[in-house]
C-alpha cells in the first residue's frame, strides 16, 4: 500500500472510531484452545525471533541475547518475553519463552503487548493495528545480517521506549519533526496520537500552542539527516528552551544493516 493510502486510512480510522467505537476492534468470541498462557503476566514485552527458518530472516543468538539482556535493562518491571517456535536456546535469557501456541494464542499474546521487537513478520500488523509500540528488523539479502549488529538494534529499541512510552506515560507533549505522510511519521503518531504534534518546518514551530511547555520532547524523523533538521530544532531550542529530547535524537521503528 503506497505511503499516501496508509495515511488516509489512519485519518479515516481517527474519525470514525470514536463514533463507532466497536468498528475497528470487533469482539471475538475467543475458543477454549485459543485461552492465554497462565504463565504470561502483564505487562510485557515480546520479542519475536527467527532462529531457524527463512536465512534472510536467522540472527545469532549471541546478537539476541544481547538484544534481550539491554530491553530489562530499559524496562525491569515487565516481563520479557519470547516468541519463537525455535527459541529454546533463549530460554534463560527470557522471563517466558513461547514456543507451543497456536496463531490465535500467539495473535492475543501480541495484541496485549507494551512493546514488540520482531524480525519482519506478522506480529507487526497487529501490533500496528492496536498501537503498540514496536521496533521491527528489516532483513536484508544478505543472509545473517553480517552488518548489523546488536548495539544498532538495542539503540533503536531505547529510542522507542524512551520516546512512545516513557514520554507518552509522564504527559509529555512530543514534537516530531517529519514529513506528513511519510510510513515512519504516520507509525509514530499512531502509537500515541493524543500527545504528538507533527513539525515540518520552522514556521511550524513558530504556530505552535503549547499549554504545559514543562513537559516537552522531540523527535526526528530517522529519514532526516542532522542538517535536514538543524533550523527546526535551533528554532525549537530558541522558543521552548526545556524542552527534551531521547539521550539520541534519532528515532526508528525500523532497522536495516547499513549498505555495504
Amino acid at each position: 500500500m503506497e505511503p499516501r493510502h496508509k495515511a488516509l486510512a489512519r485519518v479515516l480510522r481517527a474519525v470514525l472510531e470514536p463514533f463507532h467505537p466497536g468498528l475497528f476492534r470487533p469482539p471475538f468470541q475467543w475458543q477454549a484452545d485459543d485461552s492465554l498462557p497462565p504463565d504470561l503476566s502483564p505487562p510485557y514485552v515480546i520479542v519475536q525471533t527467527h532462529l531457524q527458518g527463512m536465512p534472510t530472516k536467522k540472527w545469532s543468538t549471541q546478537a539476541w541475547r544481547k538484544v534481550l539482556q539491554g530491553i530489562r535493562r530499559l524496562l525491569p518491571a515487565q516481563q520479557l518475553v519470547v516468541l519463537d517456535p525455535a527459541g529454546q536456546p533463549l530460554q534463560r535469557d527470557a522471563d517466558l519463552l513461547l514456543d507451543t501456541l497456536s496463531f490465535v494464542q500467539a495473535l492475543r499474546v501480541t495484541e496485549g503487548a507494551s512493546f514488540l521487537l520482531s524480525v519482519d513478520s506478522w506480529t507487526k500488523y497487529p501490533a500496528a493495528w492496536m498501537r503498540i509500540p514496536q521496533v521491527i528488523i528489516v532483513p536484508d539479502q544478505t543472509p545473517d545480517y553480517p552488518q548489523l549488529t546488536d548495539e544498532q538494534v538495542r539503540l533503536r529499541v531505547d529510542q522507542v521506549i524512551e520516546s512512545d512510552i516513557r514520554f507518552a506515560e509522564q504527559g509529555y507533549t512530543i514534537l516530531l519533526i517529519g514529513h506528513e505522510g511519510h510510513d515512519e511519521v504516520a507509525g509514530t503518531m499512531g502509537e500515541a496520537p493524543e500527545a504528538i504534534i507533527l513539525v515540518e518546518t520552522p514556521e511550524d514551530v513558530d504556530r505552535l500552542e503549547i499549554a504545559d511547555t514543562s513537559k516537552l520532547a522531540y523527535l526526528t524523523q530517522t529519514t532526516l539527516s542532522v542538517d535536514d533538521t538543524a533550523e527546526i530544532v535551533a528554532v525549537l531550542r530558541r522558543r521552548f528552551p526545556a524542552i527534551q529530547v531521547p539521550r539520541s535524537d534519532r528515532r526508528a521503528n525500523s532497522c536495516r544493516s547499513p549498505a555495504a
